[in-house]
């Protein structure tokens, strides 16, 4: 038996007509005897009162999974198909940044990988903090992962670093975080930034790439993302998916055409 609630329960609301009121719930045994209480919550969905619940089946709203779910490599850019390595990354707050990385195998034209290891979950990002979250996919004919991966990771810090700049001097003059500078290109703040980087992107990948060979970055992004617009993206439990289109750059003589790529990437409350 329960009935909620003692005083002082907690209420969270993030978006308009949806509230989150946590508290202790009084319990009795069958014998209608006081026991310790447990930690519940209810859910206002704009019209009437949901069901208590234990605590343990309610996500904190501050913590979320970042993924990258699907590549699909509509125009490959080697000649006939693409050996492609993923990586992504996540700093949310002052935390460190976090790296994972996975090998796709060859993907030509129409083919799609599902990643399974593209992913960071629990991430907390408070409603006041900002996370920057970016994808990489590169071809490569290197034979050493660890030269793919270092190359890769070493975008992403860079990237960050850029990002972080720009956040400061934005919040230092009040000013909405619309795009940041990388090097000396301007790029927004969602959405590829691989055409924009091109030039940027080949002085980043020394060991990585082979010269004369197809190589080359064939999607990456980065998004620096305010935790309240994570929260209302997620509110009650939806998932914010994002497909982006990746139009490459140019590639060697004899290599493919301009290759075009798909990136599906989400964010969802854990």
């Amino acid at each position: 038996m329960t009935n909620a609630w003692p005083p002082s329960p907690t209420a969270i609301a993030v978006v308009a007509n949806h509230v989150v009121t946590v508290g202790l719930a009084n319990q009795w045994n069958d014998e209608e005897e006081p026991i310790t209480p447990m930690a519940g919550y209810r859910i206002w969905d704009g019209a009437t009162w949901r069901g208590w619940a234990p605590l343990d089946s309610c996500g904190l709203p501050s913590r979320y999974r970042f993924s990258v779910d699907y590549v699909t490599c509509q125009t490959p850019r080697a000649l006939i198909d693409d050996s492609d390595t993923a990586t992504a990354s996540i700093t949310a707050g002052n935390g460190q940044m976090q790296n994972v990385s996975q090998s796709l195998g060859n993907l030509g034209g129409s083919d799609q990988a599902q990643t399974n290891l593209v992913f960071f979950e629990p991430v907390p990002v408070e409603l006041c903090e900002t996370a920057i979250f970016s994808y990489q996919v590169m071809n490569s004919s290197a034979n050493e992962p660890d030269d793919i991966n270092t190359a890769l990771e070493k975008v992403a810090a860079d990237l960050a670093q850029f990002a972080l700049k720009s956040i400061e001097s934005d919040l230092a003059s009040a000013k909405a975080i619309t795009s940041i500078t990388v090097a000396t290109s301007v790029v927004p703040v969602v959405g590829t930034i691989l055409a924009l980087l091109g030039e940027w992107v080949l002085s980043e990948l020394p060991g990585a790439a082979v010269p004369g060979a197809c190589d080359g970055m064939v999607a990456l992004e980065q998004d620096v993302l305010l935790g309240t617009d994570i929260a209302l993206a997620t509110a009650g439990g939806q998932v914010h998916s994002v497909t982006t289109e990746h139009p490459g750059t140019t590639s060697a003589d004899g290599c493919g055409p301009t290759s075009q790529y798909q990136v599906q990437w989400s964010i969802q409350q854990v």
